[in-house]
This record gives structure tokens, sequence and C-alpha cells, in this order.
């Protein structure tokens, strides 16, 4: 593969990884009643 594909693949997963994760976080957000329960 060519170093050009490999540094796009890189940074579309960075960004699906990214993406991911700050839904994940809002998602926990919304559900704060779960973790003040599990503590």
């Amino acid at each position: 593969m060519f170093l050009s594909e490999v540094l796009g693949l890189g940074v579309t997963w960075m960004l699906v990884a990214g993406l991911t994760g700050i839904s994940l976080i809002r998602l926990l957000g919304k559900v704060p009643t779960i973790k003040s329960h599990g503590l």
C-alpha cells in the first residue's frame, strides 16, 4: 500500500473512533443514575 493510503485510513479511523467516543460519552452523560447507583 502507498503511504498516502495508509495515512488516509489512519485519519479515517481516528475520525470514526472520535465520533464513536463522543457519542458514547454523551450517552453515559444522559444516564448518570446508573453510575451513582453502581457506586
